[in-house]
């Protein structure tokens, strides 16, 4: 994906008055709260994946610690695997891919989207 380039590596400072925990948190209720089947969350263009290292509520685990990451910018997703080797024992399966034609290797349980990814969809 063109546009961010050596940008994705400054994102996390344009975004750093974000709650990444508030809306982990909001999303968490609504798995919670609508049943998700399954530990398999997709976070859907998930940039730097900052949404998706955010610890969740009082148990401060990390909610989304089995995740699918999906960005169509290989920046992003490079930052997002840095930030992730602090956590080895993660299983983190990483697609560079538009969200606008998904090719997963299989199903879902949840899928996340957040911020300003709906922009990138253009009809």
């Amino acid at each position: 994906m063109r546009g961010y380039g050596a940008f994705a590596w400054y994102y996390d400072e344009l975004t750093e008055n974000v709650s990444y925990q508030k809306r982990a948190d909001y999303f968490l209720q609504l798995i919670e709260k609508f049943g998700s089947s399954g530990p398999i969350v997709l976070d859907l263009a998930c940039g730097t994946g900052s949404l998706s290292m955010a610890p969740t509520g009082s148990r401060n685990e990390f909610t989304f610690s089995i995740p699918l990451r999906l960005d169509a910018s290989e920046d992003m997703l490079s930052v997002a695997q840095e930030k992730a080797m602090e956590h080895p024992e993660w299983d983190i399966l990483y697609l560079c891919q538009s969200m606008t034609e998904l090719d997963l290797f299989g199903t879902v349980d949840t899928t996340i989207c957040a911020l300003d990814s709906i922009n990138h969809l253009t009809d």
